[in-house]
Formats: C-alpha cells, structure tokens, sequence
C-alpha cells in the first residue's frame, strides 16, 4: 500500500565538518558549522513536493544538502535541531 497522506515535514540540523589534514586518526581540522533544513512531502491531493533546502539560511538545491549531511556523516558531527511537521489544508477537486 502506498502511503499519499498529506504531510509536510521539515527538519533542520547542526552540522560540524572536519577534513583530514595530515596522516592519523587525529589529524583532521574543523572546517566549520552549518545549518542545513530539508524540506518536502505531499499536497492535498497526496502528490510528492519537490525538496527545498537551505544552507545557513540561504537557497540552496537538495543535491547540495544532502552532499553536506553525508559529509557532516563520515567526517564529522550531525545534530538534528528541529523537525517540524504539518498536514496541508485546502480541498481536494473531486
């Protein structure tokens, strides 16, 4: 069974990034902090949203914040902030 509930969810997180830097498990340097929010879901009729996304507040394509979690993933720190969901109103046409 297919799930078309509508829901839209947000999440945003914290993400520390470190890079290797020399040879070593303790040779990485913090490469700094963003804030990435993913947002999508479905409509009213149960139709799939495109994914929004923001880096540090700004515009930015999924693609780029998926890259950055899967980075703050291997190498780093990831700390979900919020997560936000909401069911849209609105009437459906029949």
């Amino acid at each position: 069974m297919q799930d078309t509930s509508p829901i839209n969810v947000t999440r945003t997180w914290k993400l520390d990034l470190y890079a290797g830097w020399g040879e070593g498990s303790s040779a990485s340097v913090h490469m700094g902090t963003r804030t990435v929010s993913l947002s999508g879901g479905r409509d009213a009729r149960g139709q799939m949203l495109p994914l929004t996304a923001t880096v540090d507040g700004q515009p930015a394509t999924a693609q780029e914040a998926v890259e950055l979690l899967e980075w703050a993933k291997a190498e780093g720190r990831v700390t979900l902030l919020s997560e936000e969901r909401t069911t849209p109103t609105g009437t459906v046409a029949a």
